[in-house]
């Protein structure tokens, strides 16, 4: 037996709760789809966090809000304020939750758990076929969500490996108002290693070590780091590890490809962090995941077709790209650059920059913020002989 669905989406995490969320509010307009996702439940395994930079529901599920960000270097440190704009919180137990509520109020919408697709979808008869165990589900398009290959070394220009403990200490030692975005860990100049602290209360917090490096890392090789940096931020005092979490983000990988080079492909399309929805230069995707989904529903309510994430601007991807190559040719310049960053360039620029909004000035502002040399010389050789050659024609 066959059921039949006007869309199939695999692969039930953020993007895809977030598409048949937008999809459900719609009423009986909603087409009628199915979710299949692998997982049996849903726990609270990580966070996402992002700038308030516009009032939508999301404000109203965030759990923490900090006016104040920190950056630490050897070198030297600057706290920001961003209370117009603060960095905010959300834990996935309560995405999750407000995401199947949400869903399960719509009937056209069914999620099914433990349900692992291990076969490719075939097209036949202008349907998608897919298969299920024993059982078979049909739909002329699909949404795939899923993470298509396993990170490994040349997936990305970066790998963000993270691994971290919300933890409860027995006595006051955070500083309540101030996320610490990074605080360098620069024993080992051929790594960009970070730690990443988010103060739920002056007794507990969030506190993760981050790696950027061309090969992705696991708990295991980050494990020994994060110890060293809770003892250091809890003064050595005893502590309870509440939950864990960690991750591998892409940072400039190359997107999913359609699985049929057929007209019909345009019916099927991929999803989420290995498809663009990671900004390569931050890994920041929630926001970005958020504002697809508007765009995907609104495409497959009118035109009966599911859209892609949509390509950044020239500017922003060949400055991402820069920015990327010039941390990867010398990881031990990441201190300085960020610090430099955050210290030199208007926060509000910052923000905009970081939450996919940056003007051309706001572009400026940061590029004139950074160490110029190490930027030049990424740029390709006929650049630079092109910016030479311009710049000699001005003296004359």
């Amino acid at each position: 037996m066959q059921d039949k669905y006007d869309l199939i989406i695999l692969g039930g995490g953020c993007a895809g709760l977030s598409l048949a969320m937008k999809l459900s509010v719609h009423g009986k307009s909603c087409p009628k789809v199915l979710i299949l996702e692998r997982r049996e439940n849903y726990v609270n395994d990580r966070t996402w966090c992002f700038w308030e930079t516009q009032s939508t529901y999301l404000k109203e599920l965030t759990q923490k809000r900090w006016p104040d960000i920190e950056i630490k270097t050897a070198q030297g440190s600057t706290i920001v304020n961003v209370k117009q704009t603060p960095y905010q919180m959300l834990p996935a137990e309560v995405f999750y939750q407000a995401a199947l509520e949400a869903i399960g109020k719509n009937n056209n919408i069914t999620v099914q758990y433990h349900a692992v697709v291990q076969t490719l979808p075939v097209y036949s008869k202008e349907l998608w076929q897919v298969v299920v165990g024993s059982e078979q589900y049909s739909a002329p398009s699909i949404v795939d969500t899923r993470t298509q290959k396993a990170p490994q070394t040349g997936g990305a220009v970066l790998w963000q490996s993270f691994y971290g403990h919300e933890i409860a200490c027995d006595r006051e030692v955070f500083a309540v108002q101030t996320a610490t975005l990074m605080d360098f860990d620069q024993t080992d100049p051929s790594l960009i290693c970070f730690c990443y602290v988010l103060p739920m209360s002056a007794t507990k917090a969030l506190i993760e070590i981050t790696v950027f490096a061309p090969t992705p890392m696991s708990a295991d090789d980050l494990g020994a780091k994060l110890n060293m940096a809770i003892d250091r931020y809890t003064q050595h005092h005893p502590y309870k590890i509440i939950r864990s979490e960690q991750g591998i983000l892409p940072m400039g990988n190359h997107t999913q490809r359609s699985i049929d080079t057929c007209k019909a492909s345009q019916n099927y399309i991929y999803a989420g962090l290995f498809a663009g929805a990671a900004r390569p230069s931050t890994g920041f995707a929630f926001q970005r995941i958020q504002r697809w989904a508007e765009q995907c529903a609104t495409s497959i309510l009118e035109k009966k077709l599911p859209i892609a994430h949509q390509a950044d601007s020239a500017v922003q991807s060949a400055l991402d790209y820069l920015f990327l190559q010039v941390l990867r040719a010398q990881p031990k310049l990441a201190p300085e650059i960020f610090l430099r960053l955050f210290s030199n360039c208007d926060s509000k620029r910052i923000v905009r920059f970081l939450s996919d909004q940056a003007k051309l000035s706001d572009y400026l502002a940061i590029i004139f913020s950074l160490p110029a040399w190490p930027f030049l010389k990424q740029l390709p050789p006929y650049l630079i002989k092109n910016v030479c050659r311009n710049v000699a024609q001005k003296k004359y």
